[in-house]
């Protein structure tokens, strides 16, 4: 058989192989006609009533028959017993969770965006979409993570670190429909996007609670030392005489220094000053730069040339020159200058221009 032969019997194989270890059920797979127009609805089964953002939920989905009874969808294909119902013949949407393939959900992250409303997920029937079912999850927070560190940008070959990052934590408690007393923290590095973080404030166990870092950053490693010179040349004559040494490496250079820690501020109500006790910061210099590394030492010399008589030889090349010695670590940044304490009207801890889902918050917690 030619090898073009056998490539084309081995790629039937493999195509044979993978339709065979294939566990899904094949394109076009629908329900029966009949089926389908005794359904009545789809009916969404969670595992948990509560879900934490960023989370996986676990959905069971039945068919809702015209005499009460309910029907699975599957999530495993057997070819030689197919299922009436399967996952694949969903249609899934949600703005607040990604639907994966085994009927599963991902949560979304971001905490704020589910607040008021929870986790809605739907489904619906791909050959008749009128039926449909959706769930409402609440939100739970205890998944949310209550450190958060930040550091600036390392210096280049032997510079120093930048400084820390200048940090806005903005806290207040506010209401939502499913948590009376709703910690709300708002984490601001720069000009970047706020960062939301949200937890039930009864659960939130003691004081320094929310840890805040923002550390300077990484001198840069040393600058390499320059490389030794080459030896001089050995005399010619018969034979030649050998090369001079390789002059030494230089010293490496020293690293960078670290970068001054960074400035968090603390924002807080005037009514609740008392939250300001809730937040940890440190504010720590960043690491010095690593030691930059001797130079390599210069190459010997060369030999000299063989003169006079026929069977002169030519000298040996020098030896080369020894590596220099690496530099010294940078020195450590300095700390920071910590936490500023400021205190606001209510109406002003979350600046002039909060995200839309944050308004919806604060405009429920005002009318209770």
């Amino acid at each position: 058989m030619t090898s073009k032969g056998m490539k084309s019997t081995w790629t039937a194989i493999t195509i044979l192989l993978l339709a065979a270890c294939s566990s899904g059920p094949p394109p076009g797979f629908a329900p029966d006609p009949g089926l389908v127009s005794r359904m009545e609805s789809i009916e969404m089964v969670s595992s948990s009533r509560a879900v934490c953002p960023g989370e996986s939920i676990d959905i069971e989905y039945y068919a809702v028959m015209d005499n009460g009874t309910r029907i699975p969808f599957e999530t495993r294909y057997n070819e030689d017993a197919p299922p009436m119902l399967h996952v694949v013949m969903l249609n899934r949407y949600s703005r607040d969770a990604i639907p994966h393939e085994n009927g599963s959900w991902r949560a979304n992250r971001d905490p704020l965006r589910t607040a008021m409303n929870g986790f809605e997920l739907n489904a619906l029937l791909k050959v008749n979409p009128s039926i449909s079912g959706s769930e409402v999850l609440e939100p739970e927070y205890s998944c949310v993570r209550n450190s958060f560190t930040f550091s600036g940008p390392s210096g280049s070959r032997g510079q120093a670190g930048g400084n820390g990052l200048d940090v806005v934590v903005r806290l207040a408690i506010l209401s939502s429909p499913f948590v009376e007393r709703l910690l709300v923290t708002a984490i601001e590095v720069e000009q970047a996007p706020p960062i939301f973080a949200l937890f039930d404030a009864d659960r939130v166990s003691s004081a320094d609670w929310l840890e805040i870092i923002s550390r300077g950053g990484r001198g840069g490693k040393g600058v390499r030392g320059e490389p030794g010179v080459k030896g001089p040349a050995g005399r010619d004559g018969c034979p030649g005489g050998k090369g001079a040494p390789g002059g030494a490496g230089g010293v490496g250079g020293p690293g960078g220094s670290g970068g001054r820690g960074g400035r968090v501020t603390v924002i807080v109500s005037d009514a609740e000053p008392f939250l300001a006790g809730l937040v940890d910061v440190e504010v720590p210099g960043g690491r010095g730069g690593q030691p930059g590394e001797g130079g390599p030492g210069g190459e010997g010399g060369d030999g000299g040339e063989p003169a006079g008589q026929r069977r002169c030889t030519a000298g040996e090349e020098g030896d080369a020159g020894p590596v220099g010695p690496d530099g010294r670590e940078g020195p450590g940044g300095r700390r920071g200058p910590g936490m500023e304490i400021i205190e606001v009207p209510p109406n002003s801890v979350f600046g002039q221009r909060p995200p839309s889902e944050l308004v919806e918050l604060l405009e429920y917690s005002s009318g209770r």
